[in-house]
């Protein structure tokens, strides 16, 4: 699988309505996967970053506050027979990358990796993370992004 960079801003379109894929990994190096919708992109202080909102309750947020700090977020037609399967299971009691067959490949610029089946992929370390009582139970995570990539079969 050949990855070629792009600008983030190259494929903006449809960033912030797509469904992505949202990759995590423990300090064990366990690898979480789950679909995600809350998340925009711009630009802090020079950086340009995702911002991405997750569940208190979900355990890629306790990943996200104990694990690596890092994430990934992968796009694509070809992912969305995922969505359901991710979404409705919890990576506390499920490995979903062996139990649904999720291709990963290795980062680029992160320890993350992203899903091969992508079309998009976005490299991001944790800058900083947000709860406020606004989120009603969600914690926003800011992400760097280290890099955009391109997938071509």
């Amino acid at each position: 699988m050949n990855r070629s960079p792009i600008s983030v801003y190259s494929q903006f379109e449809g960033f912030l309505e797509e469904t992505m894929f949202l990759t995590t990994m423990d300090e064990d190096r366990n690898i979480n996967v789950m679909p995600i919708t809350f998340k925009s992109l711009g630009n802090l202080l020079g950086d340009t970053c995702i911002q991405i909102l997750v569940s208190e309750r979900r355990y890629s947020c306790e990943v996200l506050d104990f694990g690596i700090q890092e994430f990934t977020l992968s796009r694509g037609k070809r992912l969305s027979p995922l969505v359901e399967l991710c979404g409705t299971s919890s990576g506390r009691t499920v490995d979903k990358v062996k139990e649904y067959g999720i291709e990963l490949l290795e980062g680029k610029v992160t320890q993350v990796p992203v899903l091969k089946q992508a079309e998009i992929s976005y490299e991001c370390k944790i800058l900083d993370s947000l709860e406020e009582e606004c989120f009603m139970g969600f914690k926003m995570f800011i992400g760097s992004v280290e890099g955009v990539f391109r997938h071509k079969a």
